[in-house]
């Protein structure tokens, strides 16, 4: 038994070790040390492995409770990020909704096809019931002249009358859309180089109580595709080799590297505004990365304030947690519901977060 406990013990040190190795990427540049920023990841994995040892050494060897017990308390709001509880109120003037509807083909083997009907009809009627003021839509394809189409349907029927977004030629948009009820005074391009100039967009709406201004990104992906895919469930069935780590490990790192310098032009940009401002979006990272601890030091998360449950927007087969968001400023709004709804229409899910706006 004291062998038993002495193995245990070695395991334990490795996994409290590892579990505050993967505090270090929030504070570190993602586009300095790029391997640095996977140890995220492997947070929720350490985190409940930590807290098995916690159970296991009540019973075997209390005193040992101290080791993993610190390494978990050392961030201790990490947690909140991942898992929250909170009460949910009634009531809030201003109601957005984030949702990346991933060109309308989730589970059509043909990726290039843009848009099915089925698809497109429950997202609208998820919208209509959602009841939002404001729509912040991602991987947004589709064309807006069609009578009976996706965007005549919203401006014509839910009210959605005021919007902006960038054209792709005469008929189309592409990628992110800002689509309100209340008027928009302003818009444009977020960042001045954004050569697409459709990933990182803002609106300034004008509400009955306030004009708000509205950020609407869709920050790089990993862009994973079939060979990391199939390498990732190779990965999964214990077949681990060095080509399929190499992919997944070269998309990622890349990935982040980019993102890293798009968060450090948009941070300044958000930081200089008077008006109150939300910032929603597909950030395709999750809560332990340098990417929301950027976030987290000018704006607050409206998960950690009303979420619920565990943290998860992406509905995919990758790990990869809650990767959309809706920030805002805390000292002119206050959050006062946050809700992630587990719909099946897109491979992410659509979040909802409801506003009151603080007098000043």
């Amino acid at each position: 038994m004291i062998i038993i406990r002495k193995i245990l013990y070695i395991i334990n040190i490795i996994c409290a070790l590892g579990l505050m190795l993967t505090y270090i990427p929030a504070f570190i540049s993602q586009d300095i040390f790029t391997k640095v920023s996977l140890l995220g990841y492997l947070y929720p994995l350490l985190l409940v492995t930590n807290c098995v040892f916690v159970i296991i050494w009540i019973f075997l060897k209390p005193r040992h409770i101290l080791l993993p017990l610190i390494a978990i308390i050392i961030r201790f709001d990490y947690i909140t990020r991942l898992v929250n509880i909170n009460s949910y109120d009634e009531g809030g003037v201003l109601k957005v909704l984030t949702y990346n509807v991933h060109d309308f083909v989730h589970g059509n083997e043909n990726d290039n096809f843009l848009g099915t009907v089925t698809l497109q009809d429950s997202i609208l009627h998820y919208i209509s019931n959602s009841q939002a003021h404001i729509l912040c839509l991602q991987d947004y394809d589709v064309n807006i002249t069609w009578e009976k189409g996706f965007h005549k349907f919203l401006t014509d029927s839910l009210g959605y009358t005021h919007f902006y977004f960038y054209y792709i030629g005469d008929e189309y948009v592409s990628n992110c859309c800002i689509y309100s009820k209340f008027p928009i005074t302003d818009a444009g391009s977020a960042m001045e180089n954004d050569s697409k100039r459709h990933y990182l967009l803002y609106s300034d709406i004008r509400t009955p109580w306030q004009t708000v201004r509205i950020y609407n990104f869709h920050l790089i992906s990993y862009m994973l595709g079939d060979k990391e895919k199939s390498a990732y469930k190779s990965i999964l069935n214990g077949n681990i080799t060095n080509e399929a780590s190499k992919s997944l490990i070269s998309k990622i790192t890349t990935a982040n590297k980019i993102r890293a310098k798009q968060i450090k032009q948009i941070i300044p940009e958000i930081e200089k505004q008077q008006k109150p401002v939300i910032v929603c979006g597909d950030f395709n990272d999750h809560p332990f990365s340098n990417t929301y601890h950027r976030f987290s030091k000018i704006l607050s998360d409206s998960f950690t304030k009303k979420g619920n449950g565990i943290g998860k927007t992406y509905n995919g087969i990758f790990p990869a947690y809650r990767i959309d968001y809706i920030w805002y400023d805390k000292s002119r709004l206050e959050c006062i519901n946050y809700k992630c709804d587990y719909k099946d229409f897109s491979d992410h899910y659509p979040v909802t977060a409801t506003f009151n706006i603080k007098k000043q």
